[in-house]
């Protein structure tokens, strides 16, 4: 065999123990975090049943009360809530209370807002 055959084989037996080691890897991580894994899943299907009987119609304001906020400088949408209620958010369940704003994030998630702390982040916005 010449040399650059020798050369060209010692690269393709690399190659395979590479191949071979993360497989290998796949397998451990699969074996030894299986149980974690399915057990944040069944966490978050938990979670995420809590708020099955939510009406829509409790968290979602018409049209008509929603305005445009800028916070500076992001422009959001938020209403002003004459009610109590919870808001399932990302960080958990927050409780919006009589006189909060109601912010719609960019990724559409809601979330109460204090309205001395909402006015200390937006202005409103005319003509958006």
């Amino acid at each position: 065999m010449n040399s650059a055959n020798q050369f060209l084989q010692a690269i393709k037996n690399k190659k395979a123990l590479l191949k071979k080691k993360r497989d290998e890897s796949i397998a451990y991580i699969e074996a030894h975090y299986r149980e974690d894994i399915a057990a944040l899943d069944k966490e978050e299907k938990e979670w995420l049943e809590q708020f099955d009987d939510v009406p829509v119609e409790d968290i979602y304001e018409s049209d008509s009360k929603v305005k445009k906020y800028r916070k500076k400088p992001i422009v959001i949408e938020a209403y002003r809530t004459d009610k109590e209620f919870d808001i399932p958010t990302p960080e958990g369940v927050m409780k919006a209370s009589v006189g909060d704003y109601i912010i719609t994030g960019v990724s559409g998630e809601q979330y109460p807002c204090k309205p001395d702390i909402f006015w200390e982040s937006y202005e409103e916005v005319d003509g958006l």
